[in-house]
């Protein structure tokens, strides 16, 4: 059993039900699998996009628009744009030492330039992934 808190609309015939009154309810709906989710932290909001940091090795990283689901307990639900196989930086903070540069690699993020953001902080660009 699990203890919360919740604000409900239910009726109320000759007012029987005091705000504050403890009950016990019963929840009933499908539940989910396993779902991907990584630390809350490791989500940079920019405007209504989100982004998280992978770790590509080698002391290289790339910026990776994600779409977050639900979030609570620490944590953040990945709807789109990770597999699970990543490795996802909890905390940019020693990565990026500037907002202009944040703002610079995720503007600059197309499918034939993906920004990578290497061990100097220097923005470098990943050609193995351009069309030629």
């Amino acid at each position: 059993l699990r203890t919360g808190t919740a604000r409900v609309s239910v009726s109320n015939p000759g007012g029987r039900i005091k705000p504050g009154m403890y009950a016990t309810v019963n929840l009933y709906g499908a539940l989910s699998g396993p779902q991907l989710s990584v630390p809350s932290e490791a989500v940079i909001r920019t405007g209504d996009e989100a982004t998280v940091i992978v770790a590509l090795g080698e002391g290289r990283f790339r910026p990776q628009a994600v779409t977050v689901g639900e979030e609570g307990g620490g944590y953040s639900q990945i709807l789109d744009g990770l597999t699970g196989d990543e490795q996802v930086v909890t905390s940019a903070q020693f990565l990026i030492d500037s907002e202009a540069r944040l703002a610079a690699a995720i503007g600059s993020m197309s499918p034939a330039d993906t920004p990578v953001i290497g061990r100097d902080g220097l923005q470098e660009v990943d050609h193995s992934q351009m069309n030629h």
